[in-house]
């Protein structure tokens, strides 16, 4: 067994760039690719991964530092390992945009959405309500708050007035964890849609009192899925319908893709009929744009949306994400 360094990675042509998140602590076991740590530039928030498993001896920085390529992160205890190993490259947190691109690739008419914030690396963004606006239409920017680009996209994204959100980070720097703090606690924006603010909280209940229980910790995507999801199942009407269509050539075409993905060099994939249903669904939603829009802040007018973001449920070996 040995200590290595595990350095921050190329992240292009950034300096002082703030450290967000700590995702790991001494003591902890780590696998290959687990997020080490989550930085924050004027542009994206990437997340470090862990170029090999391993027991974390050391952590060499806290959140708020400001580190650069080069800069370490923190000592590994792994087996076979040199006093040095490259670090694995920063990756940007994927967006819907990205997993969009890897299920169907967009064709010249279908312009994938825009990049969203790292709030959506959810499996499929579940579309929230208007943005605020500003003055003029134009939209709200909080130039007068004290807080990171991805804050003031995550409030903007919630309908969360910053000017209303205390601030605890240092010298008045509003946080993320200020904005979820602020919206769990029932307070929206002037713009804000209040939807689900009269519903009573459960109770807790001590349901050791009946059996023997385990607590596990939530992952970081169901920590940060679950407010969307609940804010989804309040505000946005669920509707299902059921039809009847003939597939057999579909059916027919999706085998031969699949079978050719089978034993396609160097990674082989397979095909479901995912893809064909959220294309169907995109022609549909062409073909009838009011399903496509949603309510503008002052509710006397649609916004219909030229682009087509669908989500979906998929199994893993974290759960459905």
């Amino acid at each position: 067994m040995s200590a290595i360094e595990v350095k921050v990675p190329d992240i292009g042509d950034f300096k002082n760039v703030p450290v967000i998140e700590i995702n790991v602590k001494p003591g902890d076991i780590i696998k290959a690719d687990d997020p080490l740590i989550v930085l924050e530039s004027d542009k994206a928030s990437m997340e470090v991964p862990a170029p090999q498993g391993g027991k974390v001896l050391e952590l060499k920085l806290k959140v708020g530092d400001k580190v650069a390529e080069g800069s370490l992160i923190l000592t590994l205890e792994a087996e076979g390992a040199g006093a040095t190993v490259p670090a694995a490259s920063a990756v940007p947190s994927p967006t819907p945009a990205t997993l969009a691109a890897e299920a169907a690739p967009a064709t010249a008419e279908e312009k994938p959405a825009p990049a969203v914030l790292e709030e959506d690396k959810i499996a499929g963004r579940i579309a929230g309500p208007s943005p605020i606006v500003g003055p003029g239409g134009t939209l709200a920017d909080f130039g007068n708050v004290f807080a990171s680009p991805g804050v003031r996209r995550l409030a903007r994204e919630l309908d969360i007035d910053l000017t209303k959100v205390p601030a605890s980070g240092d010298k008045g720097r509003i946080t993320k964890e200020d904005v979820k703090a602020y919206l769990s606690g029932g307070k929206a924006g002037p713009a804000g849609v209040s939807g689900g603010a009269g519903i009573p909280e459960i109770p807790a209940v001590d349901f050791s009192k009946f059996g023997p229980v385990e607590e596990k910790p939530l992952s970081r995507i169901r920590k940060l899925s679950g407010p969307f999801l609940h804010r989804s199942w309040l505000n946005v009407p669920a509707v299902t319908q059921h039809d009847e269509a003939d597939i057999t050539d579909l059916e027919a075409f999706r085998k031969t893709l699949d079978e050719a993905g089978k034993v396609a060099k160097p990674k082989p994939y397979r095909v479901s009929l995912l893809p064909f249903l959220v294309k169907a669904s995109v022609s549909v939603l062409k073909e009838f744009p009011d399903f496509n829009s949603s309510l503008n802040p002052a509710k006397d007018g649609l916004i219909v949306k030229k682009y087509w973001n669908i989500g979906f449920a998929c199994d893993t070996p974290e759960g459905l994400v």
